[in-house]
């Protein structure tokens, strides 16, 4: 991850985003659609990562998503 930051110059802000995949339920389930949490870089305007929500925790997703990234030491 440092290499990839490094060479697409990801500095400043990295946003987390939660959003519901509308009609991607399995059968029987349509109240409950699955979570996917997205990290943006927001100077590039480029999704670094994606990470589906475990049992539709949205914070569990965004804490795996950060802990991935291993975003110490970019700037």
């Amino acid at each position: 991850m440092k290499a990839f930051g490094k060479a697409a110059k990801i500095k400043g802000v990295v946003a987390l985003d939660g959003k519901s995949l509308r009609r991607a339920y399995e059968r029987g389930k349509s109240h409950m659609p699955p979570l996917m949490v997205t990290a943006w870089s927001a100077q590039t305007r480029m999704a670094l990562a994606n990470q589906l929500a475990p049992n539709n925790n949205e914070a569990a997703a965004a804490l795996q998503l950060v802990n991935l990234l291993c975003l110490e030491g970019l700037w």
